[in-house]
């Protein structure tokens, strides 16, 4: 506690506009005077100025009152007042404490709760990261595994590769190998057919054994057999004789004949015979109704000509007729015209109209 404050610090220089009287020792009986100045004081103080006096006719005019020296008595006001500010000073520095220490356990407490908060959001990262953290390692296991059973199957597919090469070399010497033995074989088969030519039959030049069409693109050719041995069967080597028409391999003729020394074979061709392609004409005659259910239609035949089997070319032709289309081959041919070679073709479609 500080001690009682020095005199001096409650006395103050007085204010004018001239310069302060000197100072005075002060008397023995101070004391005295200074109680009944001090008596003055209290009965005058409430009403005594604390400005210069504003009176100009006044004798202390333009100056301030100086206090009395301090008593004794003043010195133990002053130590109470003192102890008081102290206490007082005290008191709020332990509110101001209580205040820091309430105010610091409310922030620490709120603190806590966010540091709890903020501890089970990490415990809850902390889990889902270990999970990703197990799913991850899961899956780098699984991808390590399915790198080594793909690095197997690259190796087994290398050693494949390696023993195909292996093979498609010893493919390749085994094929050089059998063209040789192919080649070989081949000199030996011509070898062999030139032998067998030279002994066996073949036919000569193949032609028409007439221009007159048989049916619709088709038409006989003839050949003659030669190289025939003596003695032999003529039939047999007839039958059994192969000939090239048209670009197409006839195994057997048709039929064979004999004339004197000579046998001839016969074949029937029923493709590329341009001469025996006739055509319906580009109208078509409407029959009517020929009986209940059936309707008649009727078209001539051309391109015809003579000699040709024309009763056969009108039953074979394709029958595309004029208006109709596609009728198929007609039912029944009439020979109808000049020249013996006129044909009519009929075609009876059903019609539910005809009653």
């Amino acid at each position: 506690m500080p001690g009682p404050r020095p005199t001096q610090a409650r006395s103050s220089t007085m204010v004018s506009a001239s310069p302060p009287p000197p100072y005075q020792n002060v008397p023995q009986d101070h004391s005295s005077r200074a109680h009944s100045y001090q008596d003055m004081e209290s009965t005058i103080g409430s009403t005594t100025p604390t400005q210069p006096f504003s009176h100009a006719n006044h004798r202390d005019y333009g100056t301030l009152p100086v206090p009395s020296p301090s008593s004794p008595g003043d010195t133990d006001t002053d130590s109470d007042i003192a102890e008081a500010d102290s206490r007082m000073l005290k008191r709020v520095l332990a509110l101001a404490v209580i205040a820091f220490m309430c105010f610091s356990t409310i922030q620490f407490v709120y603190a806590q709760g966010e540091i709890q908060e903020e501890r089970r959001v990490w415990e809850r990262e902390r889990r889902e990261h270990a999970a990703e953290v197990k799913v991850w390692n899961q899956e780098r296991a699984d991808h390590e595994r399915e790198g080594q059973v793909f690095q197997r199957a690259r190796e087994e597919w290398q050693q494949e590769r390696k023993e195909h090469a292996a093979e498609v070399v010893l493919w390749n010497r085994e094929r050089a190998e059998h063209e040789r033995e192919g080649e070989v074989f081949q000199q030996a088969r011509e070898e062999w057919q030139r032998e067998r030519k030279a002994h066996k039959p073949f036919w000569g030049t193949v032609g028409l054994q007439s221009p007159s069409c048989l049916a619709y693109n088709t038409r006989r050719y003839q050949a003659k057999l030669r190289n025939v041995p003596l003695g032999a069967d003529w039939l047999q080597a007839c039958m059994s004789t192969q000939v090239e028409i048209q670009g197409r391999t006839f195994s057997a003729p048709e039929k064979c004949e004999i004339w004197g020394d000579d046998v001839y074979g016969y074949w029937i061709v029923d493709f590329d015979q341009p001469e025996c392609q006739p055509r319906w004409a580009d109208f078509t005659w409407q029959k009517g109704c020929l009986r209940p259910g059936i309707y008649g239609l009727e078209a001539p035949l051309w391109g015809q000509k003579q000699g040709d089997d024309v009763y056969q070319l009108c039953m074979t032709t394709p029958g595309y007729l004029a208006g109709y289309g596609d009728m198929g081959h007609p039912n029944y041919c009439e020979r109808r015209g000049d020249r013996d070679i006129g044909m009519v073709g009929r075609w009876e479609v059903p019609d539910n109209n005809c009653w």
